[in-house]
């Protein structure tokens, strides 16, 4: 599964919505942008 993918199905959005509104957290930034997204779900 491409990251986009799997990035988009880990914060409960569509790849669209991931690319429109996270991209920017996302590119070059994996590791911190999976941090917050495992912290926004466990909260």
């Amino acid at each position: 599964m491409p990251q986009s993918y799997a990035a988009a199905e880990r914060a409960g959005h569509s790849v669209d919505a991931l690319l429109r509104v996270h991209a920017k957290c996302l590119d070059g930034h994996k590791d911190a942008a999976d941090k917050r997204i495992d912290d926004a779900l466990t909260a």
